[in-house]
């Protein structure tokens, strides 16, 4: 056994001791370099980030600088992988430089025992970067894209304001003016736009046009959700023009709302800003996204609307005859005594024998109900196409089929005995009594799929359309799910593997320069975080089977590196 290692001043160290003191000696200097590698990085990346929106004008100077400082621990997880194995590889190589890792190797310190300030600093800083990822990078994210980003509403509006179409939930709207105005005093409406000259174009799920609508006015309204205060939605209201119908034909608009259309909200409908607890809970809960709730509720207008002529015939069956409600309270009673399909979306009631008759009850100012009667050759029944909720009436959440009763030869006595002739009459924005929509649209994403499956091949196309849609935005959502948890985990793990990596490549290449010896580290380094943002794109855009090997295979590859480079080590 060799003699007990002898300080300067003549006296004996326990062998013992010594890895303590150099650890503690060499875990200061790697954390002082990391520290101050780190500060540089994030402030070169910070600046970088927020140098495009301050040219575009996105950012006042002094906003620029509130975002760079919010970039800050975002950008930790991409800037300490290389910092930390810059650090690694500096503070190594000059101890191997000065000799203190051969005189420590002399008096008894294996290679392994030198390495353990790098091994703690891995796991600190792994574990480090895994909270930031976790719980405090996806709120500074979300701050950061709150300052240069428009809400979607926002910049459907500009492009109007442009002169260029805009798309909304399936809606396109063009006009050739958009005015901001003043909503009505006591609405709850944020913003409220004023159009002229406006065309207006319905897609279904497969992007085919549903319906046109071409109209001298139109409004824009937007509104807080009942629902969630803190989203918002769209209301749009079309008035005096013309619009197809699905059978082909042409209807008269005075004035037509259709569906709200939910704001779907950058930040909230955003897996990366989620936190870990957050992104958990949502692959039991998919419809708290905002894409997919619009996805499941167009699934439930699709199988309401496949129900509807079992709700007609059995309304019909049960008494002869059909009601239906209309806004302000009014009350029809329709006596008919079939409901015959003519073409998607629209229906022909009749009786057997004689005309249809509508019975009309509508509330008086004295709280009365005041009775009018149509007689009518013929009475047919239309989907409004996105028919909805009243502009005007922005706190209505109920969904609900709408319909136009358009009776033919109408001949109407009112209350007062008054007799009128009309070659035709048209009742808009009625709803059923016993609305199939209102049980389809309580029922989750889950439930609606379970029904769809239930009802096999039986099922109408577009309704197996829009089954398909929502299962595919449901699994699109599962693999971003996936990917981000993962994309988090691998930048962790890259960190330690580069810290680890980093000291032993500062050993093992003690006569090459500094700069050299970086280099041996950051081409890993540069690899891993490569092949972890390819790995999370190829799981969200395709499949974990392939995604996931190839986030891991860069820290596995700077695994081997580190161990081939070790043996190499302690063989010399």
């Amino acid at each position: 056994m060799g003699p007990d290692p002898v300080s300067a001043s003549g006296s004996v160290y326990p062998i013992a001791l010594m890895p303590r003191t150099l650890w503690r000696y060499t875990f200061v200097e790697l954390w002082r370099v990391v520290l101050i590698c780190t500060a540089v990085l994030v402030s070169v990346i910070a600046f970088a980030a927020s140098a495009k929106p301050l040219a575009e004008g996105s950012l006042s100077p002094l906003g620029a600088i509130r975002f760079m400082l919010l970039a800050v621990p975002p950008m930790l997880a991409y800037a300490l992988p290389f910092a930390a194995g810059f650090g690694a590889s500096l503070v190594y190589h000059r101890m191997a430089q000065d000799n203190e890792m051969i005189a420590a190797h002399s008096g008894g310190v294996s290679h392994r025992k030198l390495l353990v300030p790098a091994v703690v600093s891995g796991v600190l800083l792994a574990g480090g970067v895994e909270v930031l990822n976790e719980w405090i990078i996806p709120r500074f994210l979300n701050a950061m894209e709150r300052m240069i980003t428009q809400d979607v509403a926002q910049i459907m509006i500009n492009q109007i304001d442009r002169g260029q179409a805009a798309e909304l939930n399936n809606v396109m709207i063009y006009a050739d003016r958009i005015d901001r105005v003043d909503p009505p005093e006591g609405s709850s409406a944020r913003q409220m736009f004023r159009l002229l000259r406006v065309a207006a174009i319905q897609l279904d799920d497969e992007r085919r046009v549903v319906s046109d609508a071409t109209v001298q006015r139109a409004w824009i309204v937007l509104a807080p959700d009942p629902a969630d205060g803190s989203s918002t939605r769209c209301l749009i209201h079309l008035e005096d023009g013309v619009g197809s119908r699905s059978d082909g034909g042409l209807q008269r608009i005075g004035g037509l709302s259709l569906k709200p259309i939910p704001i779907p909200d950058a930040f909230k409908d955003d897996p990366k800003f989620l936190t870990f607890g957050e992104l958990r809970a949502l692959r039991g809960n998919p419809d708290e996204m905002g894409f997919v709730d619009s996805v499941r509720a167009r699934l439930a207008e699709r199988l309401a609307l496949a129900d509807l002529r079992d709700t007609l015939e059995n309304e019909l069956t049960a008494g002869g005859r059909l009601s239906l409600r209309g806004e302000g309270g009014r009350r029809f009673e329709l006596a008919a005594d079939f409901a015959r399909r003519h073409s998607s979306g629209v229906w022909f009631l009749g009786r057997e024998n004689g005309p249809v008759q509508l019975r009309r009850y509508e509330p008086g100012e004295d709280g009365s109900l005041r009775v009018s009667i149509d007689t009518a050759r013929e009475a047919w029944l239309r989907v409004e196409q996105g028919g909805g909720a009243s502009v005007w009436n922005t706190e209505e959440t109920e969904p609900a089929l709408r319909f136009t009763l358009q009776l033919v030869d109408v001949h109407t006595v009112n209350e007062g005995g008054v007799e009128t002739e009309r070659p035709q009459r048209d009742y808009e924005s009625l709803r059923l009594v016993d609305d199939p929509l209102a049980r389809y649209d309580a029922m989750s994403s889950g439930e609606l799929l379970k029904e769809v499956e239930r009802r096999g091949a039986g099922c109408p196309r577009d309704v197996a359309v829009a089954a398909g849609a929502l299962r595919d935005t449901i699994e699109d959502l599962d693999r971003e799910i996936t990917s981000k948890q993962q994309e988090r985990l691998g930048l962790a793990a890259s960190t330690f593997v580069m810290i680890v990596l980093g000291a032993i490549s500062g050993m093992i290449h003690r006569d090459s320069l500094p700069l050299v010896v970086y280099l041996w580290s950051f081409f890993p380094a540069l690899m891993m975080i490569l092949l972890v943002s390819s790995g999370q794109q190829e799981t969200h855009g395709h499949s974990p089977v392939t995604g996931i090997p190839l986030l891991w295979s860069g820290i596995a590859a700077g695994v081997l590196i580190s161990l081939v480079s070790f043996f190499k080590l302690s063989k010399h």
